[in-house]
């Protein structure tokens, strides 16, 4: 009789520490994620080109771009795949360099989570961004 009540106390213990506060419970790696990225273009007369969905960004403005899915690994503000914004081949169009900083979360700025796993991160186009760029592969 101990030995049932020891497990089912073990078994009770475990379930109530995935209650509240957890995510993947299940250990599946499902993490449902949301995202805003603010692309802006803070240069003075640069046009910011993306190829692969084919979006310009005039100087002065802003391309957002949001991600709702499911990531296997838990995302942060500092450790979050940026290979996951689709639309992530940014080069600046006339010059055609690339900025390759966007694939790098450490390079968004007003990285923060809103709510848990939802989150918003901007990424600012600059003259000395563009000065630092090199030509596309």
């Amino acid at each position: 009789m101990n030995k049932s009540i020891l497990f089912y106390g073990l078994l009770l213990l475990l379930f109530s520490s995935c209650k509240e506060g957890c995510q993947d419970c299940v250990g599946d790696g499902n993490y449902p994620t949301k995202a805003i990225v603010f692309y802006i273009n803070d240069t003075d007369d640069w046009i910011i080109s993306e190829s692969v969905c084919d979006r310009d960004i005039a100087a002065g403005d802003t391309l957002i771009i949001t991600f709702d899915d499911v990531l296997g690994v838990k995302p942060s503000v500092d450790a979050f795949p940026t290979s996951v914004f689709y639309c992530s081949k940014m080069q600046y169009k006339e010059g055609l360099t690339c900025e390759d900083g966007i694939n790098n979360i450490q390079f968004y700025e007003d990285r923060k989570e809103v709510e848990p796993l939802v989150f918003e991160f901007t990424f600012r186009f600059t003259e000395e961004k563009k000065m630092q760029s090199e030509v596309c592969d």
